[in-house]
């Protein structure tokens, strides 16, 4: 699959990876084939994903994505990275909260984001490829860094994390939203029947893939605990680390600060 980038306005072109040399050994490595493969995967069912995200979550995806905006506390001027950005709805809501934002968003997925470009609001956006475990963006970039079901995809949630923080000027909050694995309760055992068994049975009705839908709820068996992901907040150097869970325990919010220099004395 051969990397593209593409933006809003013909002027804010980002380089991929390869393009600006950290790609330059010819040996891909297994991260990036992993990239390529999920990035392929969710190209394939993109014209009914955000249908297929409503269906499964009840419609509280919307909910949970005004919530990481709110915990962010965006001002104008501020600029913002949405990692994983998919059809966009997480930048996109961003965009919604406040005036005067600086918005970037990027993903594996070409056909994503073409979707998300076409909707309402989406203009001012810059939109990038990239794999989110080797972005070619500089230091202490970003006042927010956020992402919506994405770390769970990543084959190294503590390098991505690392990345992450290394993107956040000092002072600036890190915060991610993810479905996790479910308790050992009758709840969490409905959960996993609803994943397991109804979800890839409307994912092959509604997007004609089984595969991606069943790649969803097997995904979140070997995703870390909200507390696992806690400690590498913390282990990244994040302060006033902290997460929430609703729908039942099954989602979490992750979020962060990275120190200033007044903090560290």
């Amino acid at each position: 699959m051969t990397k593209r980038t593409f933006s809003t306005d013909g002027n804010r072109r980002l380089p991929s990876p390869s393009e600006s040399g950290r790609d330059a050994d010819p040996i891909r490595t297994l991260h990036q084939r992993r990239a390529e493969d999920i990035g392929a995967m969710f190209s394939a069912i993109a014209d009914r994903y955000d249908l297929m995200n409503a269906i499964m979550t009840g419609g509280r995806d919307r909910d949970w994505r005004r919530r990481v905006v709110d915990l962010c506390h965006p001002e104008p001027g501020q600029r913002i990275l949405d990692l994983g950005t998919g059809t966009g709805e997480l930048a996109l809501t961003f965009g919604r909260a406040a005036s005067g934002l600086d918005i970037w968003a990027s993903d594996v997925s070409m056909e994503m984001m073409s979707l998300a470009q076409a909707k309402p609001g989406a203009a001012p956006i810059c939109f990038f490829q990239a794999d989110a475990l080797r972005l070619p963006l500089q230091d202490n970039h970003f006042d927010v860094v956020v992402s919506a079901f994405l770390m769970r995809n990543l084959p190294d949630p503590a390098a991505a994390v690392r990345e992450q923080v290394r993107l956040l000027k000092p002072g600036g909050r890190l915060v991610f939203l993810e479905i996790v694995p479910p308790e050992f309760t009758w709840l969490g055992k409905a959960y996993k029947f609803f994943m397991f068994s109804v979800v890839p049975r409307l994912g092959r009705l509604l997007s004609g893939s089984a595969t991606a839908y069943s790649y969803l709820p097997s995904s979140t068996q070997v995703y870390e605990s909200p507390f696992e992901m806690l400690s590498l907040l913390r282990e990244a150097g994040l302060r006033q680390t902290a997460f929430a869970t609703c729908m039942a325990n099954t989602i979490s919010i992750h979020h962060g600060r990275k120190p200033t220099l007044a903090d560290e004395h």
